[in-house]
Parts: structure tokens; C-alpha cells; sequence
């Protein structure tokens, strides 16, 4: 079972890098101006930061729990590797398939397939800084005839079940002994903290995404935002 993991493990990783690798090139300055504010300001050299740091630490996870996996099932590896099994000798035989585990991963991949339907559904309008594009078009169909801002909602959905599959019972993080140590306990932090900080800011983007948009398509928007009435979750938010 541990083994047969490893292929949810890498198609977690494609995933992540599915939904933390921009679809196109970063927009200019020019096309960020209606979006600017002083908050926005300073946000601008952060994310990209965030978004690179949070990608290769959730890649970075993964591969040190194929790699346990491995050393576990290959008993000529194990003693070169025992040190990533922390204060348990018997780490990699704790990794699996659980049904929390199957959760985390569902949710992870829903939200990618989201995510993918998005970037689909806006082609080359689909930058992760907030933009107006010359000649930008109103996008409402696809996964934006049901929500104004399904990316976000797919980013919701992606960060959660990556929580729920990278740190819950079945992982390396959960079985290597992590959870009880300082260290541990400080990086978890920092990682949940991270999301947290990240999720807050999405749901701050759909408002100022609205308020630019409404201004720049008016009547196009009214009626859009009349048939589609919920920024991320229909008949929740």
C-alpha cells in the first residue's frame, strides 16, 4: 500500500505544480495600474515570494516521503536514509493510504481540476497579479457561470487538501515524530500561518476584483453579477 502511494504522492506534486506555476507570462505595469492601491503596493514583490516559498516547501515534502517510502521497501537504502525517519526507526512503515489521507487528495485534485478549467476558460486574461489586459473581455462562462471567482475557490480547495493529505495520519510528516518536537511544532506553524495569510488575501482580491470590473463593464457586469450572485461558493459566499 505504502509503494502504491507514491503515485498519488507524484500526481500531488503535478498538481502543485499545476496550480503554483502562472499560465502566462506576469503582466505589466501598465496593465496592474487600475488594481493599484497601497496595499496592493506592497503586496506586489510579497506574493510571488509566498507562492514560490509555499510551492517548493509542498514539493519538498513530497519527495522526502517517496524517498522513506523507498528506503522502507528497499532494506539496502534504509540504513543511508533512517535519519528521515526521525525518532522512529519504523517511520516508513506508518506512511499509507488512509481515509483521511484519500480526503486530503480528493479535495486537492477537484481543486486542481478547477483550477485548470480556469486558466481554460480565460486563456491568456489569466494572470496571478490582479490585471486589465488591453482589450480585456468579460469572462462569464465555463466555471464563471457559476461563481465570480471559482480560481480562488480552486485555490481553496487545492491549499486545504494538500493540508489534509501532507500533514494528516498515513503521511511522513504525521508518523515521523515532527508533530511533538519544537521545531516541528514552529514549522507547522509557519506553513498554517502561510495558508491562512494567503486565503485571507484571495478573499480580500474578489472584492477589489469586483469594484474594477464593475467600473470598467458596467451594465455588462450588473447583469453578469445578477446571474451570478456568489464570489467563490453558490448559495454560501
Amino acid at each position: 500500500m505504502a509503494i502504491l502511494k507514491i503515485l498519488f504522492l507524484l500526481t500531488g506534486a503535478y498538481c502543485t505544480s499545476i496550480c503554483l506555476t502562472p499560465p502566462n507570462p506576469p503582466a505589466k505595469s501598465t496593465e496592474r495600474r487600475r488594481f493599484t492601491t497601497k496595499f496592493t503596493l506592497g503586496l506586489k514583490d510579497v506574493l510571488p515570494i509566498i507562492t514560490v516559498f509555499y510551492k517548493y516547501l509542498t514539493l519538498g515534502v513530497n519527495i522526502v516521503e517517496v524517498i522513506v517510502i523507498l528506503a522502507s521497501a528497499l532494506s539496502t537504502l534504509r540504513p543511508d536514509l533512517s535519519s528521515l525517519a526521525l525518532r522512529h526507526s519504523t517511520v516508513g512503515e506508518g506512511i499509507g493510504i488512509t481515509p483521511t489521507y484519500l480526503v486530503g487528495f480528493a479535495i486537492l485534485v477537484g481543486g486542481t481540476i478547477l483550477r485548470v478549467s480556469c486558466y481554460r476558460a480565460l486563456g491568456e486574461l489569466f494572470t496571478f497579479e490582479l490585471t486589465l489586459r488591453p482589450n480585456h473581455k468579460l469572462i462569464t462562462s465555463g466555471p464563471y457561470s457559476f461563481a465570480r471567482h471559482p480560481s480562488y475557490t480552486a485555490g481553496f480547495l487545492f491549499m486545504n487538501g494538500l493540508l489534509i493529505s501532507q500533514l494528516g495520519p498515513g503521511s511522513w510528516w504525521h508518523t515521523s515524530g515532527l508533530w511533538s518536537m519544537v521545531f516541528g511544532r514552529l514549522f507547522l506553524a509557519a506553513w498554517l500561518g502561510t495558508v491562512t495569510v494567503v486565503e485571507g488575501m484571495l478573499i480580500w482580491r474578489t472584492g477589489l476584483e469586483d469594484e474594477v470590473l464593475r467600473r470598467e463593464f458596467g451594465q455588462e457586469w450588473d447583469e453578469w453579477a445578477d446571474r451570478t450572485r456568489y464570489r467563490l461558493v453558490p448559495g454560501l459566499y
